[in-house]
């Protein structure tokens, strides 16, 4: 008797102790959704209907987090002319689908006009539903996948992490079935290379775009973009999961990982190390996480910090988004950076992400600066320095076209892209950093037809001379409103057009637009070449 009352009681235990719980992605009113999504947020996609064109690629229900990746096209949240709303994924799009800490999934369901064609990595897929006992899922929709209108997620999990075990067998043993996220040390995520990861560490810097962190085998970054939809500090203890890229020299995780905080840690940064100007030099060329401390110059150009140390002649410090309140100098400020270095980008620049940064001797207060009235002419880092928040300011800047940002969590592409809204500019033909490169808005018309990589890849690393206003253009310094441009490697002036025609359209030879021809010289005009003697 005694033993039956003991086992009911132990089967009662593990009852109570595997408790179902449910998370809801309810897209149809993206209102409530966490992040949530308001009619502000939608832009005009045409046809009457309004499409989702934001940052926000991952949410949160109940501790659980679902985070989509781009396929074909940018996943979004979509908005129809008669006001109901859907999730879209397209083809070769990934979802991943975590579970609170300690935490398993055991089913998932979706509802939606179309939803199909799609695999998991783990479990058992029935139409549109999932299966199977995991702490996240990922699913993959196929190359031939049509346009997935997805109206809302459920999910079931156990709230304690674990499943009731099976008691039909006799004997003691593991679960079968039970799949839990790979952990492996930083360690061992940088050894591995590029690719799928999961590790586990603490947060020991952070900077506007995301933080590094590290577990006492190694660190690594976790770049979240310019809109992290989890922040954190130093001492979180994070999980995080996805897929890592070299860039800058160095491995990293990128905006779609999946960060899940689970405690917080006690924070204690190493000794750091003096660096000097020939040390600055060789960092270009063996790029490593390093906690630093050098002296230099400091310059401030839009939100650009940099650091010229004395000696350095091939490199220059390079303070990246720093969060308010970490850099209080001024321009022409000598300044003591600490903080840890996080790879080079263009060949030039040690970046860094700053800790502390000192004043050592004070700069000047940075005087307001003066909007030209008439179009000037600009290098790509020229535009950049003249970008002033707030300001419209009439420019023709000159640069190599190198690819687009996807507006789908601001990602530059280099290269092949997907965008035909907009081009990236940079002095570099071979660049790969977004912060040395200017966005040029690419409206819809003659200018996007005539421009944009889509459909004419041949423009890759093709210099081009643009006419247009400096203003700021996702969330930093753009080219908006373009008027003319002109291809700068002996195409000719004849390749010059104008957006939007009018009875004489007149523009010099200089992109400026004027009114009347007061002097010989040659001209555009309603976006023809005039020769006028």
């Amino acid at each position: 008797m005694k033993k039956f009352l003991l086992s009911i009681l132990c089967l009662f235990s593990i009852i109570s102790y595997a408790t179902a719980d449910e998370a809801k992605f309810d897209f149809t009113k993206p209102s409530g959704l966490t992040p949530s999504i308001t009619d502000d947020m939608f832009t005009d996609g045409g046809s009457g209907a309004l499409q989702y064109e934001t940052s926000v690629t991952t949410f949160t229900s109940n501790g659980v987090t679902l985070n989509t990746t781009n396929g074909s096209t940018a996943s979004r949240i979509w908005k129809a002319a008669k006001g109901t709303y859907d999730l879209r994924v397209y083809k070769t799009a990934t979802m991943t689908i975590a579970a609170p800490t300690g935490s398993v999934i055991t089913a998932i369901a979706f509802t939606g006009g179309t939803v199909n064609t799609f695999s998991a990595n783990s479990g058992t897929v029935d139409g549109k539903n999932w299966t199977g006992s995991a702490s996240s899922v990922v699913f993959t929709w196929a190359d031939n996948a049509s346009t997935q209108k997805i109206n809302d997620i459920t999910v079931t999990f156990s709230t304690d992490g674990s499943v009731t075990p099976d008691q039909g067998g006799e004997g003691e043993g593991e679960d079968e079935g039970e799949t839990e996220v790979a952990f492996t040390t930083i360690a061992e995520v940088l050894a591995a290379g590029a690719g799928n990861a999961a590790t586990k560490g603490t947060v020991v810097a952070t900077y506007a775009r995301g933080f590094l962190m590290s577990d006492g085998t190694g660190s690594i970054l976790v770049f979240q973009g310019t809109s992290p939809a989890v922040t954190t500090a130093v001492g979180d203890a994070v999980n995080v999961s996805g897929t890592t890229s070299i860039y800058g020299g160095l491995l990293q995780f990128g905006n779609t990982a999946v960060v899940t905080k689970t405690g917080t840690a006690t924070v204690s940064h190493p000794t750091a190390t003096a660096m000097d100007g020939a040390a600055m030099d060789a960092y270009l060329e063996a790029p490593a996480i390093k906690y630093v401390e050098y002296t230099g110059t400091l310059t401030i150009s839009g939100t650009y910090y940099n650091v010229a140390v004395e000696g350095a002649t091939k490199s220059t410090g390079s303070i990246q988004y720093p969060k308010d309140g970490v850099v209080t100098a001024t321009s022409g400020a000598k300044v003591k950076v600490t903080g840890y270095l996080i790879g080079v980008s263009s060949s030039k620049y040690v970046n860094t992400m700053a800790v502390k940064v000192e004043v050592i001797e004070g700069g000047e207060e940075p005087e307001e600066p003066e909007v030209p009235t008439e179009a000037k002419e600009y290098t790509v880092n020229e535009a950049l320095a003249a970008y002033v928040d707030g300001k419209q300011i009439p420019a023709i800047v000159t640069g190599y076209i190198v690819g687009a940002m996807n507006s789908n969590g601001y990602v530059p592409e280099f290269g092949a892209t997907t965008v035909n809204t907009n081009l990236l500019l940079s002095d570099d033909p071979e660049e790969d950093a977004v912060e040395n490169c200017i966005i040029v808005q690419l409206p819809a018309g003659d200018i996007r037809t005539a421009l944009n990589l889509v459909d004419h890849p041949e423009y890759f690393q093709k210099e081009i001379k643009i006419t247009g206003s400096i203003e700021k253009y996702f969330r930093q310094a753009g080219l908006k409103n373009p008027t003319a441009y002109e291809f700068t490697d002996g195409t000719g002036i004849e390749d010059v057009i104008i957006g939007e025609t009018a009875t004489k359209v007149i523009f010099d030879i200089t992109g400026r637009r004027i009114d009347h021809i007061t002097k010989p010289g040659i001209y555009i005009v309603n976006g023809k070449k005039v020769l006028v003697k």
